[in-house]
């Protein structure tokens, strides 16, 4: 083997690794921006729930009695007072209030229908319609339109990350450029 073969040699293995260190760096990066979202997500949930407790801690815990005898020092006695009265008085007097009566139809009223029986020509057309047409559509949260979904955006995350979804410049000589590297 030659001098230049054995460089040519070294140059390809080198040309190889490096390949491989590139696709690897790639593949971590994918697996690194989709975890990272949910990672942040738990991380605030965390933080949150630990805040809420220490939090919780921190507040002194009141009874609703201490609350009574600190704002109305004298209520305490005064309903004692009020119940010794009730039940010395008997059973509550207060009238009750009066049933609420029907006024009475005449005999010579109109009958209403429902709008949707009565027929003025005045419908929306089907092809207008957009709950009908939603109503047509295929459901959205189905197992396999879920799955779509998640396929596009891997291709559009692993399409940003190797810079195969930049924007074509819109003048001069690189849009040509950009144009004839397209076909």
């Amino acid at each position: 083997m030659t001098k230049r073969e054995k460089e040519l040699q070294g140059l390809r293995h080198r040309i190889n690794r490096l390949e491989k260190l590139r696709d690897q760096a790639i593949r971590d990066l994918v697996m690194t921006e989709s975890r990272l979202p949910a990672l942040r997500k738990r991380h605030k949930q965390l933080t949150d729930t630990l805040l809420r407790r220490e939090t919780a801690k921190l507040r002194p815990t009141i009874t609703d009695e201490q609350i009574k005898h600190e704002l109305f020092p004298g209520l305490a006695a005064v309903g004692e007072q009020f119940i010794r009265e009730s039940a010395s008085m008997g059973a509550c007097d207060y009238p009750t209030p009066p049933a609420k009566k029907e006024a009475p139809v005449p005999a010579d009223a109109p009958v209403m229908t429902k709008p949707s029986e009565q027929n003025d020509g005045l419908d929306v057309p089907e092809y207008l319609d957009r709950s009908r047409r939603l109503q047509t559509l295929p459901d959205p949260k189905t197992k396999e339109k879920k799955a779509e979904r998640r396929a596009v955006e891997r291709e559009v995350q692993q399409a940003d990350l190797t810079g195969k979804r930049r924007k074509m410049p819109l003048t001069g000589k690189a849009a040509f450029d950009a144009i004839r590297d397209s076909r």
